[in-house]
């Protein structure tokens, strides 16, 4: 089992494009990367903290609300790296178009390199983001096992 929480002051978004489709208002495809580091309190896999994270993906809103979906590499403490695939939902304040936002999800972890080679599982997260500021900050936790080759 593993449970972590990356604060605001850890995440922060580093690239983002958002389009407008301009079928309704509001309604945007984005890409965005998110880097996160673990100064303290690190998820540790396997007996090996993770030192920082990449997640790069894409979401589909209309306002605050809509599909994410990412993947989402962990860079351990002895070099190895974890991949893993995210799947989620934003749910924004009802009337506000724009602003924070609930996002919850699944990343479900689909290998590695080195001792995480066979890694397997899934991460249960709940994060708060406000991208037009590049605030987030996210809870997770979750199972995860080595598969045998």
């Amino acid at each position: 089992m593993v449970t972590y929480q990356t604060p605001a002051e850890n995440s922060k978004y580093t690239q983002q494009l958002a389009i407008d489709i301009g079928d309704v208002p509001g309604h945007q495809i984005r890409l965005f990367e998110i880097q996160s580091t673990y100064p303290k309190d690190a998820p540790v896999f396997l007996g090996v903290r993770v030192k920082n994270s990449i997640t790069r993906g894409q979401s589909d809103y209309v306002g605050a609300d809509g599909r994410v979906s990412a993947y989402v590499l962990y860079f351990m403490e002895n070099g190895d790296r974890i991949y893993g695939r995210y799947e989620g939902t934003s749910q924004g304040t009802v009337g506000e178009a724009t602003g924070r936002r609930t996002v919850l999800g699944n990343t479900t972890l689909t290998g590695g390199s080195g001792k995480f080679r066979g890694i397997r599982g899934t991460l249960h997260s709940s994060s708060i983001a406000d991208p037009s500021k590049g605030f987030v900050e996210t809870k997770n936790e979750g199972v995860y096992w080595l598969e045998k080759e």
